[in-house]
């Protein structure tokens, strides 16, 4: 055998090796995002919506209406404290409001039922504020599977004694 036919056998037996190794190096430099980094899962926030804005959705206490805004939360967040936590940032706009400002998430504690810790001070303008912060928060917590039972405390105190109109 001559010295080229050996490096030609040499070559064709490495051949698809190589052309396995430069596949996989090519294929790390594609445009595609990196999984679970920028993954974004798809959740819903309930608002209320304005007078004429022309927004459909269930009737709830007052005459109010409240509807869901399609929003998303980052990887694998999709927990009940990843969404009271985009509900609470979610600022209120032309078409839809809402009653939960001046609430932060405290903590989510995770078993049957989940409860869920609130600091802050609602602004409650009158009892009609009252249906529209309930469903705002149970309407967003309750989408998860598997929670199909939340208790709210803020201040320690559960949402009931904060709504009622006995106050103090």
């Amino acid at each position: 055998m001559n010295y080229i036919a050996i490096v030609k056998t040499t070559c064709l037996r490495y051949l698809p090796a190589l052309l396995t190794i430069l596949s996989l190096c090519l294929s790390g430099c594609s445009d595609s995002p990196a999984p679970n980094r920028t993954k974004r899962l798809p959740v819903e926030l309930y608002l209320i919506a304005r007078p004429g804005s022309g927004l459909s959705g269930d009737l709830i206490g007052c005459n109010d209406t409240i509807v869901s805004v399609n929003d998303t939360l980052a990887g694998t967040d999709r927990s009940v404290a990843g969404l009271m936590t985009k509900l609470l940032a979610r600022q209120s706009d032309e078409k839809r409001y809402t009653t939960v400002e001046g609430l932060q998430l405290d903590t989510v504690v995770i078993q049957r039922p989940v409860r869920v810790y609130l600091r802050g001070h609602p602004r409650l303008r009158g009892v009609c504020d009252h249906p529209r912060i309930r469903q705002q928060l149970y309407r967003t917590a309750r989408q998860l599977p598997g929670v199909d039972s939340v208790r709210f405390y803020i201040n320690g105190r559960t949402l009931d004694e904060v709504l009622s109109l006995k106050g103090g």
